[in-house]
């Protein structure tokens, strides 16, 4: 599991072959920036934009999106530079994965331009609670930055990251009571929030002093935030799981795009590597109820597989049988099953058996809404279950949680757009 930090996204090789336009991901849409890498020198140069998944237009233009539109600028492909004063809006309405930053539009060598249509407001997102079959009921708190939802132990709070002007950090909503959420966290940039299981502190990732470590802190804010681990140079810290108990957090050590799982005494603030394979990623680790065994995702065996082993590990280790991509384990509330991602938009249930021994019994697999965001097997997940075990927290697209059906986006295609472009260009 990669840190939430500056990434390369979206590449685009300029027809010239001199040089390839990326945007570089800070963690939302509305905060990364287009930059060029020139082939030759090997140089990233960083332009004055600020959005995501750039094209460049036979015209002489530079095209990118954000806010759910297309943008054009004058870009010199031999001197890999703009030659515009100011970017002008050239299409509105452009279906935007705010998750990703992935742009749904191509432009065609001849000029024609293709593109997934989206209506006013679908790029932003909000909370909302979900069943199984995908119909959403909206809590609120809508945004276009909101990710990682976790729900507390009592179903009354959600805590998630989202993004502010000065920077990422962690909100707090209360399920129910038509108020609005809490920022509870400031200073540094601050993801991936998971809670304590008393409900009293959330955990989550900052470099508010440098390093990628952990951090607690009341979920009410009344107090400031006490660091839990210190991060190494180049490694990330992400929490994964806190047990029921209150004495253990699990938490994935990302460094040199290797990941494995840690624990942490929360009462004495000891941590050790607790499962690890050299050259594997193994993360999001999940506590059962109980506290005696603990499921992850791993590509020990060349793709991404949920295994299962007792807590504290043993040796004695259980692979969930699927020939699917598996990832994102959740003990369901009871701890009688897991529930898991097999593929983008889809859920899955498998019951666990633990007496005479461990097994897997017929697993269960529904869509859900097409629009679901449940997170790649590189991302950290997007929903989290209720204390229910019926329901579930995602973010949703804000247009659709009220009518909570599946929704066609149209594909439009326009003939002859670059002379649309150039007449907007030169006004």
């Amino acid at each position: 599991m990669p840190a939430e930090k500056d990434s390369h996204r979206w590449p685009f090789v300029l027809p010239n072959g001199r040089g390839v336009l990326v945007t570089v991901w800070a963690g939302s849409v509305e905060k990364s920036r287009i930059g060029v890498l020139s082939l030759d020198t090997k140089r990233l140069d960083l332009l004055r934009l600020t959005g995501t998944s750039p094209r460049y237009s036979p015209t002489g233009h530079l095209v990118y999106a954000t806010n759910g539109s297309l943008h054009a600028i004058g870009f010199d492909i031999e001197r890999l530079q703009l030659t515009g004063d100011k970017d002008v809006t050239v299409l509105e309405n452009v279906l935007v994965n705010d998750a990703t930053g992935a742009a749904y539009y191509a432009i065609a060598d001849n000029g024609a331009l293709v593109y997934y249509a989206s209506p006013p407001g679908s790029n932003r997102v909000t909370l909302a609670l979900v069943d199984p079959a995908g119909k959403a009921q909206p809590l609120g708190a809508p945004g276009p930055g909101h990710t990682y939802p976790r729900v507390s132990s009592d179903g009354r709070w959600v805590a998630y990251q989202t993004d502010y002007s000065d920077g990422t950090d962690i909100a707090v909503f209360e399920i129910g009571r038509g108020t609005t959420p809490s920022r509870l966290t400031f200073g540094g940039g601050s993801r991936s929030p998971i809670w304590s299981h008393d409900g009293r502190h959330v955990i989550f990732q900052s470099n508010r002093e440098g390093d990628l470590g952990l951090f607690w802190q009341l979920s009410d804010g009344t107090a400031r935030a006490e660091r839990l681990t210190a991060s190494a140079k180049g490694e990330a810290h992400i929490p994964d799981s806190v047990s029921r108990d209150g004495s253990w957090l699990t938490y994935t050590v990302v460094k040199d795009h290797v990941s494995e799982i840690w624990r942490l005494a929360l009462g004495a603030k000891k941590a050790e590597r607790l499962i690890a394979v050299p050259g594997a990623l193994i993360a999001q680790s999940v506590l059962s109820p109980d506290a005696r065994w603990i499921a992850y995702q791993s590509t020990v065996m060349g793709r991404t597989d949920i295994f299962v082993e007792p807590f504290p590990p043993t040796g004695a280790r259980y692979q969930l049988p699927s020939h699917d991509d598996n990832h994102h384990p959740i003990w369901a509330p009871d701890g009688r099953a897991l529930y898991f991602v097999p593929a983008p938009r889809r859920f899955a249930r498998v019951p666990i058996v633990t007496m005479p021994r461990f097994g897997f019994e017929a697993l269960e697999s529904f869509e859900l809404n097409r629009t679901a965001r449940t997170g790649g097997p590189t991302q950290l997940r997007r929903l989290d279950i209720m204390p229910d075990g019926n329901r579930f927290v995602g973010i949703w697209p804000e247009d659709l949680v009220s009518e909570s059906r599946n929704v066609e986006r149209r594909m439009i295609v326009v003939e002859n757009w670059s002379e649309d472009l150039k007449r907007l260009m030169s006004r």
